[in-house]
């Protein structure tokens, strides 16, 4: 009980960067999707 301030800080943090983790890369996929920067290098 005593450290259940500190076990749920560091939850919230993993689970803040696994979440943004997938935006940026759902970021990154629509791009590359739509506004493909390497279409006329191929």
């Amino acid at each position: 009980p005593e450290a259940s301030g500190a076990i749920t800080r560091t939850m919230i943090i993993g689970d803040a960067l696994a979440e943004t983790t997938g935006l940026y890369s759902l970021v990154i996929a629509l791009l590359l999707m739509f506004a493909n920067p390497f279409i006329g290098q191929l």
